[in-house]
């Protein structure tokens, strides 16, 4: 063994000589050995400098870090993600300059009555009728930047039909115009709507109207003859009907009140649906809603996929179904079909005794009204999940019963 020279001074224990790791005398027996950096140690490994990396105590290599893989694929993700978002951030530049320097402008238009009138726009449309008027005065409202992006405007004559058309271009105009109607009719005259995207207001039409907009709220009232409604998105509210009425909306809230005919039906998609005052019978339904029908003349066919159904004076029969929600049905004179899947079904009496049928899959039973196998007018109750109950009724009739219908006073609740 050599000596040690002054200028090397002896490696104290534990302490690495060439940079491998040393066994701590101080470490418990067994364990492994720390490997410890090197002041200034800064290379990396591999290079001209540095033979690579040192041997343990066993002799083995220590692994290298592999250097990023490239991977192909997500680059070009990464390329396809770009590049569809580009049209989405032009656009939106596009729309929001448009938007900062438009400008509405309105022209007016006279054009011979006909007995049909038929009206086509991408905006908003309003009605108001004229008792006097001879001639149809229409103002085109529209709004845009530059000239190129203004609207057309056309009216056609056919046979007994007006057709007055106000539309915008295609895409890159659409984006930055607008283009709506106001016109002033004669009462008597037959009305058809169709907006692209915005509201559609009328009233006090003699004649039947049909009337939709894909994208807009549609509000009708004091309509002489028969109405159609339906809003591809937006409430639609039909009130003061001579005639029958056809109301409907794939996603808003539904409102019919005051209907002459049949109301052949008030649907909504997404909303709430109301019908009130109608004389004859009524179809309400609403796949994700509440429906609330009250005061109808004849049958009333109520239905929801997911809300509660109420249903109260009817003259005629009742069908109040809910495949998840309450259902409550009110003095109804006829026979009464009442359902729920999940939640309570209730049921008021008419104050006559009546064959009762009543059913719970999960739930208490509750009678307090009479009932009479062998009586004409016949009540179903049902429930897979929930408490059912035919009750007395709370109060007297508001509906003028049908011919021959006795009611029996001792039966009235209080």
């Amino acid at each position: 063994m050599s000596t040690p020279t002054p200028d090397t001074p002896t490696p104290a224990a534990g302490t690495p000589s060439d940079g491998a790791a040393v066994p701590d005398e101080t470490a418990a027996p067994g364990s492994e050995p720390v490997a410890q950096d090197l002041p200034g140690e800064t290379e990396a490994q591999g290079s001209a400098s540095d033979p690579g990396p040192d041997p343990d105590e066993d002799g083995a290599t220590a692994p290298v870090p592999r250097a990023a893989r490239f991977r192909p694929a997500g680059l070009v993700l990464t390329v396809v993600g770009v590049l569809l978002a580009l049209p989405l951030v032009a656009s939106g530049a596009w729309t929001t300059i448009m938007y900062s320097v438009g400008t509405w402008h309105h022209t007016a238009h006279t054009e011979t009555v006909a007995p049909v009138i038929s009206l086509v726009t991408d905006g908003p449309v309003k009605i108001t009728v004229d008792p006097g008027a001879t001639q149809v005065s229409v103002q085109a409202d529209a709004w845009y930047a530059w000239d190129w992006q203004a609207p057309t405007y056309q009216a056609t004559s056919t046979g007994d039909r007006l057709e007055i058309r106000h539309e915008c271009g295609s895409f890159p105009v659409s984006p930055s115009c607008e283009a709506g109607l106001t016109v002033v009719l004669p009462p008597d005259t037959q009305l058809q709507v169709r907006s692209g995207n915005g509201s559609v207001v009328a009233s006090d039409l003699t004649g039947p109207v049909d009337v939709s907009s894909s994208d807009g709220r549609i509000e009708l009232s004091r309509i002489g003859g028969d109405v159609v409604a339906h809003s591809g998105n937006g409430r639609v509210e039909v009130t003061d009907v001579a005639g029958s009425a056809t109301v409907s909306s794939s996603d808003g809230k539904v409102v019919v009140s005051g209907v002459g005919g049949d109301v052949i039906t008030a649907r909504s998609g997404n909303g709430r649906v109301e019908v009130s005052e109608v004389a004859g019978s009524a179809t309400a339904v609403s796949r994700d809603g509440a429906v609330l029908v009250n005061q109808v003349g004849g049958d009333v066919d109520a239905r929801s996929g997911n809300g509660r159904v109420e249903v109260v004076s009817v003259a005629g029969s009742a069908t109040a179904v809910s495949r998840d929600g309450a259902v409550l049905v009110e003095d109804a004179l006829g026979n009464v079909t009442a359902r729920s899947g999940n939640g309570s079904v209730t049921v008021y009496g008419a104050g006559v005794p009546v064959a009762l049928d009543i059913s719970s899959g999960n739930g208490n039973q509750r009678i307090e009204a009479a009932t009479d196998p062998a009586a004409p007018i016949s009540v179903t109750i049902r429930s897979s999940d929930g408490n059912v109950s035919y009750l007395a009724p709370r109060g007297p009739s508001r509906l003028s019963p049908p011919p021959g219908y006795q009611e029996d006073a001792s039966l009235a609740g209080p």
